[in-house]
């Protein structure tokens, strides 16, 4: 469950910086100092951990689901 919310949150939370913060997300992957700089790194953690927690809560309470209800 939890590679699977990783792997969830690893695609959805880099679309939703390049999104959010293009010229620093590129600049990050062209190695450009200056436009890395830009990067807000507290905004991008969260970005990413949104993602994995939604995917993890949705895993959670689908096997919950499943139990109480076979």
């Amino acid at each position: 469950m939890y590679s699977r919310s990783g792997k969830v949150a690893l695609v959805v939370g880099t679309l939703l910086n390049l999104i959010n913060q293009p010229q620093a997300v590129i600049g990050l992957l062209s190695l450009d100092y200056p436009a890395m700089q830009r990067l807000d790194v507290v905004k991008a953690l969260l970005t990413y951990s949104l993602p994995f927690l939604v995917s993890c809560y949705g895993a959670l309470t689908a096997i919950a689901h499943h139990r109480i209800d076979p």
